[in-house]
């Protein structure tokens, strides 16, 4: 099976339930591997596993923000790009945000600084689409931060209370907060 395939199907069994309480027998069912090949594959097993998920999902995103940019598409097109591709990826609020999952956990230092990088490319990305739009430096670090921090509190509190029209809404209107002036 191709690597992005098997990528695939580890981000959504590790969606499903969270880190924590994935198993390694559960990955393996997911995936249709048996655990030897799991870890011929992650030597490093659960860790390595939600590592390399992590860091597929995000190469997805970046693919998808970077062609827009490199389009030359304006600042706000950017922004509904990213968010478009957010509402793709969180469409089933009772799965959970991978990132989440992990920042929640107790992990190796190894995960810890990719999710560190991970989060900071995140904001770095919306910041950079907003100052695209004029807004200064240090307030497109902030909104950014906190439309990240929103993001993923609104994911929380859809999936706590069952309720998928928070996190929708927080999609559908972080755009044009964020483009205030």
């Amino acid at each position: 099976m191709p690597r992005e395939e098997l990528l695939f199907k580890l981000v959504a069994a590790l969606r499903r339930r969270g880190y924590d309480a994935t198993t390694m027998a559960d990955l393996a069912a997911a995936s249709g591997l048996d655990k030897a090949s799991l870890y011929h594959h992650f030597p490093g097993g659960k860790a390595d596993i939600a590592r390399a998920a992590m860091l597929a999902v995000v190469e997805g995103f970046q693919r998808g923000a970077v062609k827009a940019e490199r389009a030359g598409t304006p600042p706000a097109e950017r922004l509904e790009r990213q968010f478009s591709l957010l509402r793709a990826y969180f469409g089933d609020p009772s799965q959970v945000c991978l990132m989440a999952s992990l920042a929640a956990s107790d992990r190796d230092e190894q995960t810890a600084e990719d999710l560190r990088a991970v989060f900071e490319g995140w904001i770095g990305a919306l910041a950079s689409t907003l100052r695209a739009a004029g807004i200064a430096r240090g307030e497109a670090r902030r909104r950014a931060e906190e439309a990240v921090a929103l993001i993923e509190g609104a994911l929380i509190v859809a999936r706590g209370t069952g309720n998928p029209a928070v996190l929708n809404r927080v999609l559908r209107d972080l755009p044009t907060r964020l483009l205030r002036t």
